[in-house]
């Protein structure tokens, strides 16, 4: 399937990654139109904080706008960096599970590891929604005799999964597939890719896997990885700021060693009523790349307007917050009879 979902390529720049494998770092992103700004951003977080390190970044869409494209033109050029966007037809995506809140998009990141096989040895993917912050030091010798490298899940997400899965072996390393190191062309092999399609595509997929992609790369990668740092996938979610007067209780979780801080939930660093403290990290990359504050997300879906409300009112913004309320209110009560 990887082959014929790929339509369309674009490379943009050049910069200074000439050897096809050993001085350059691949990376990752596959996503809708809701999370490529957020895509756009976090490889600008990569190259400010790793300025000795070569990247190559993929993007697999399936959308792409001539606005897009020039964004990431404009970074390439800036950093001396190289983006190869490949546009997908998803028909078939579309057909495996998803939900309100996971598109089909997060199949995406299948497609890209086993295509990029054909002429790469390793990849780090990672989801729209992770932002560097400081130096990477990943080391791709890692993986050279595993499929991946990954970073356990939350101790809660491992025990119920392992038990919603029926698998006692997750309880310890169940991970979360928001950060892989991949060894692609062991990936290739074992065709992962197609296991998982095939997983996914059967008629109780649905209502077995809680987290489509992730729970089937768990069970096929069982005794496939080793399990990395967690700094490399350190786990923050804006959420915790509604129950946080000081705002300060993030630095217990982004520490200075964190490399990588992937911000899951709803809420968003790119969202409009996110602008805290822990989501700097997303800022400080913003600012160094050709996006401004005016590109930040407003809440558009009744699941972002019951957030935003909440954190309007939580920032002291009580007009802008009753206004967001009264639009959710009408939007869940009003919204799905017009």
């Amino acid at each position: 399937m990887s082959n014929s979902v790929v339509i369309n390529q674009y490379t943009l720049g050049m910069g200074n990654n000439v050897d096809i494998q050993s001085t350059c770092l691949n990376v990752i992103y596959g996503t809708d139109i809701n999370y490529q700004f957020g895509a756009g951003i976090s490889s600008v977080s990569l190259l400010i904080n790793n300025p000795d390190i070569s990247f190559r970044f993929h993007f697999f869409l399936n959308s792409i706008s001539e606005f897009f494209l020039k964004k990431l033109e404009s970074i390439a050029n800036k950093y001396s960096t190289e983006f190869i966007v490949y546009e997908l037809d998803d028909i078939e995506l579309n057909k495996l599970p998803a939900s309100n809140i996971w598109s089909s998009a997060m199949y995406f990141r299948l497609v890209a590891l086993d295509y990029l096989s054909a002429n790469y040895d390793y990849a780090l993917y990672l989801d729209a929604d992770v932002i560097c912050h400081s130096e990477l030091n990943l080391d791709i010798n890692l993986i050279k005799n595993s499929v991946c490298g990954v970073v356990a899940d939350d101790l809660t997400v491992r025990s119920k999964s392992g038990k919603r899965l029926e698998l006692s072996e997750l309880n310890n390393s169940y991970f979360n597939s928001g950060v892989m190191l991949v060894n692609l062309k062991k990936w290739h092999e074992l065709e992962i890719t197609q296991q998982c399609f095939s997983l996914l595509s059967q008629p109780n997929a649905k209502d077995k896997y809680k987290y489509p992609d992730q729970d089937v790369l768990n069970i096929l990668l069982i005794d496939k990885k080793i399990l990395l740092d967690s700094k490399f996938n350190t786990i923050y979610t804006l959420k915790n700021e509604l129950h946080d007067k000081t705002h300060e209780k993030y630095k217990k979780i982004i520490t200075d060693k964190v490399a990588l801080i992937h911000y899951t939930g709803l809420t968003k660093p790119w969202h409009t009523w996110a602008n805290y403290p822990s989501s700097q990290p997303f800022y400080i990359a913003l600012e160094k790349s050709p996006w401004t504050y005016n590109d930040l997300k407003p809440a558009t879906k009744m699941v972002e307007k019951k957030k935003e409300y909440k954190h309007l009112l939580k920032q002291g913004k009580l007009i802008a917050g009753l206004i967001s309320g009264l639009q959710y209110i009408y939007v869940k009560h009003f919204g799905k009879k017009r």
